[in-house]
C-alpha cells in the first residue's frame, strides 16, 4: 500500500534550480535512505512533503489516516518545562484519553449517573487507549530516553540547561514515542554516541511504520534501510538495498552509461566528419541524410560525477621523538560529577587512535587537557620532543568565523591568493563560494574549511573531535582518504563507525571513568566485546587473590544470585498481578456493555465502582512494574 507520493516537486531559490521533477513512491514499512552531497536539495525535498516549504511546482500526496513526523535539526520547546514534561507531549492524545477515563470512572460512581451513556463512552475511549498500549506510554518514555543516552537524573532538569545536542536527541526521542505513520528523520545520529546510533538502528529497523532517512552514516544507512534514494541534479532515482547495495548499482549503472556515451560519441564524431569531407561533393545528399540522422538523435549525457573533495596530503614537517603525550594521574571533575579519575595514557609515534565512550563519558574534556585548552584537577601532561598538535574542535573555533573562507587561507597559512583559491577549490568551494563569510557557510563546508587549515598547517600529531559531523559522505570520504595516508600520529574522537574501520589502529574505551585499550579498529573491538564472558573482572580479579577473597567474592555472588532470584519472583508476582487484574477488567466491560445489566440498578452500579477500582489497581500495578523494571537487577538475565 502507497502512503506517500511525491510528483514531480520543483523548487528554485533565485536563479539556483535545487529540485527539478523530483518524484517519490513510499510505501507502507519501507525503510528508505536518502543520500546525496551537500546542497543537492535533501532537506529542502523533506520539506516540501512536510509543507514547510512551498514547492514552485508539483503535488505530495499522504494517504487518508496517515500521519507524518519530521525531526528537523531546529526543534523548540518552551525553556521553563523539564525534560520529562517536553517528552510526554508525545503522548498528549493518550494522556488526554487518560484523563477522560478518570473522569468518566468518577461520573459512573455517583448516584444520578446514566450508567448506559457514561459505559458506552468509557468502552469506546478506552478501546483506543488499551490498542496504542496507553497504561505503558511511561514505560516506554523511559525506555527511550535511556536508549538516546539520558539518565533518569536528567529527566527532571529544565529544558533551557540542556546543550543543543541534548536538546536534539530530546526532540529525537518526543518524535519517535509520538509513533507517526511516516517517520521523517534528517540526520538523526549527529549528536548521538555510538551505542545510542546502534540502539536507534535496532529501533528503527522493527518500527511499525515507513521511514525515510537523510544520513551521512554509512553503517548506519546499511542497517536501516532497505531501498536507497538517489538525488542528483534536482531529480530522484530509486535503487533497491541499503547504501552497499547502491553504491554497487550506481558504479555498474555509471559504467555501462558511460561506454553508451563513448560508442555514441565516436559515432557523431564519424559522422561529422563524414559530412564536412562530402557536403558539397557528389556523396551531398548521403551527408544531408547523416545531418537529418543527428539532428533526430537522442543524445546520451555524459557521466554526471559530483564536485571532486581532496584534501590532499598533509606535510608532516618535523618528524617527532618517539614519546608524543605522556598523561599520568589525570582526574577531572565538574561540580560533583566525576568525569575523568586517574587517567594514564601514553601515545607514541605513528599510533592511530579512536577515543570512545558514552556521551558525557569525558571525550572532549580529554582532548581538550591534552591540548591545554582545560586544566586538570590533579595529574600531569608531558608533551615529547618536536611534536606539532594540529587539533580540530567540535566547535571548529581554529578558523575565524568573520573572515572569508579565502581571506583565511591568506592570512592563517601564509598562502598567496592564488594558493589559496586552489586549495579551497579541492575541497568544494568554487566560483563565489570562496569569498563566502565562514559564518554563513553550513556545517560540513566549516568543517571542510577548519579540516583543510590543519592539513596546510603541517602537524605531525593531529587530534581531531568528530570530524565527520555536518560532512556529507563524498566529503567524509576524503577525510578518510587523507588520513588514510597520513604518517603522523593521529587520535580521533567519531561516533562514524565506517569512518573509525577506515582509519583506525587502536581503540580507548573510556569505562567507568577510566580507559581501557583494544588492538584493532572499531569492528575488531564489537567482536571482542561481545566475546568477553560476563563478569570477566570477578573472574579474573579471583585467580591471584588469597582465599578470603576468593570466599568472599563467592559470596557476593551467591548473594547477587539470591536477589535475582528474589527480583525474578517479585516480577513473577506483579506480572500475575496485572494479569488477572486485566481478566478481570474484560469481564467488567463485557457486563458493563450489556444492556441487560442495567435492569438491576444496584448491581450496575456496583459493577462500575468495582471497574474504577480495577482501573485505579491496574495503574498502580504497573508502576510497581515500571519501578522495578528501573531497578538494577531487572537489567540481569532472571534466572
Amino acid at each position: 500500500m502507497i502512503v506517500l507520493q511525491a510528483n514531480r516537486i520543483c523548487k528554485s531559490f533565485g536563479i539556483n534550480q535545487i529540485l527539478s521533477e523530483a518524484s517519490l513512491v513510499m510505501k507502507e514499512y519501507e525503510r528508505i535512505g536518502l543520500v546525496g552531497p551537500n546542497g543537492c536539495g535533501k532537506s529542502t525535498f523533506i520539506k516540501c512533503i512536510t509543507g514547510d516549504i512551498t514547492p514552485d511546482s508539483g503535488d505530495v500526496w499522504v494517504t487518508t489516516g496517515k500521519n507524518l513526523g519530521y525531526l528537523s535539526q531546529l526543534m523548540e520547546i518552551d525553556e521553563g518545562r523539564t525534560a520529562w514534561d517536553a517528552i510526554m507531549d508525545g503522548f498528549a492524545e493518550l494522556l488526554k484519553q487518560r484523563q477522560d477515563l478518570l473522569r468518566l470512572t468518577s461520573e459512573m460512581s455517583q448516584p444520578d449517573a446514566n450508567l448506559d451513556i457514561l459505559m458506552n463512552q468509557y468502552v469506546q475511549i478506552n478501546e483506543a487507549y488499551e490498542q496504542a498500549n496507553g497504561y505503558a506510554c511511561e514505560a516506554m518514555a523511559r525506555r527511550v530516553l535511556v536508549g538516546l543516552g539520558f539518565s533518569a537524573e536528567q529527566y527532571n532538569r529544565a529544558w533551557n540547561t540542556f546543550s543543543g545536542g541534548e536538546k536534539t536527541r530530546l526532540n529525537l526521542a518526543r518524535l519517535l514515542i509520538m509513533r507517526p505513520d511516516i517517520l521523517l528523520l534528517d540526520e538523526p545520529t549527529n549528536h548521538l554516541d555510538i551505542t545510542s546510533v546502534e540502539w536507534l538502528e535496532d529501533y528503527l529497523k522493527d518500527y511499525k511504520g515507513s521511514v525515510l532517512v537523510v544520513s551521512h552514516d554509512r553503517r548506519f544507512l546499511d542497517k536501516v534501510s532497505d531501498r536507497t534514494v538517489d538525488l542528483r541534479a534536482g531529480r530522484i532515482k530509486s535503487y533497491p538495498g541499503n547504501y552497499s547495495n547502491y553504491l554497487i548499482l550506481r558504479a555498474k549503472e555509471d559504467l555501462a552509461l558511460s561506454r553508451a556515451y563513448e560508442r555514441q560519441q565516436e559515432h557523431i564524431r564519424e559522422a561529422e566528419e563524414f559530412i564536412r569531407t562530402y557536403r558539397a561533393g557528389r556523396k551531398s545528399k548521403q551527408a544531408r541524410g547523416r545531418q537529418s540522422q543527428l539532428d533526430r538523435l537522442d543524445k546520451i549525457k555524459s557521466v554526471e560525477t559530483s564536485r571532486s573533495i581532496s584534501f590532499s596530503g598533509s606535510h608532516l614537517g618535523n618528524e617527532s621523538g618517539n614519546m608524543i603525550i605522556t598523561m599520568k594521574g589525570i582526574s577531572k571533575s565538574f561540580a560533583e560529577k566525576q568525569v575523568l579519575d586517574n587517567i594514564d595514557l601514553t601515545i607514541r609515534r605513528g599510533e592511530r587512535l579512536a577515543l570512545i565512550g558514552p556521551n558525557g563519558s569525558g571525550k572532549s574534556t580529554l582532548l581538550k587537557i591534552l591540548v591545554g585548552d582545560m586544566l586538570a584537577n590533579q595529574g600531569e601532561v608531558k608533551q615529547g620532543s618536536r611534536v606539532q598538535i594540529g587539533y580540530l574542535s567540535q566547535d571548529r573555533d581554529n578558523i575565524n568565523s568573520e573572515r572569508t573562507g579565502l581571506d583565511e587561507l591568506v592570512y592563517s597559512c601564509d598562502l598567496t591568493y592564488e594558493e589559496a583559491r586552489s586549495q579551497l577549490g579541492r575541497i568544494g568551494f568554487s566560483g563565489d563560494d570562496a569569498f563566502k563569510r565562514i559564518a554563513d557557510m553550513s556545517g560540513g563546508e566549516q568543517g571542510r574549511l577548519a579540516l583543510l587549515k590543519l592539513v596546510i598547517g603541517g602537524g605531525n600529531c593531529l587530534i581531531l573531535d568528530e570530524p565527520t559531523n555536518h560532512l556529507d559522505i563524498e566529503s567524509c570520504q576524503a577525510v578518510e582518504d587523507l588520513l588514510s595516508g597520513y604518517d603522523g600520529t593521529l587520535l580521533v574522537v567519531s561516533h562514524d563507525r565506517y569512518f573509525l574501520d577506515q582509519v583506525i589502529d587502536e581503540i580507548l574505551a573510556i569505562e567507568d571513568s577510566s580507559i581501557t585499550r583494544y588492538a584493532g579498529n572499531y569492528s575488531y573491538y564489537k567482536q571482542k566485546i561481545a566475546e568477553k564472558p560476563r563478569h570477566t573482572e570477578a573472574n579474573s580479579t579471583k585467580k591471584n587473590v588469597s582465599r578470603d577473597s576468593r570466599l568472599e567474592a563467592k559470596n557476593q555472588e551467591r548473594e547477587k544470585r539470591r536477589q535475582e532470584r528474589e527480583f525474578a519472583q517479585q516480577m513473577r508476582t506483579i506480572e500475575d498481578h496485572i494479569q488477572a487484574l486485566e481478566d478481570r477488567k474484560k469481564e467488567l466491560e463485557h457486563l458493563l456493555a450489556n444492556p441487560a445489566t442495567y435492569y438491576d440498578e444496584v448491581q450496575a452500579r456496583n459493577s462500575a465502582n468495582e471497574y474504577k477500582q480495577i482501573n485505579g489497581n491496574l495503574q498502580l500495578a504497573y508502576e510497581e512494574w515500571e519501578q522495578l523494571n528501573d531497578e538494577p537487577a531487572c537489567r540481569e538475565p532472571r534466572k
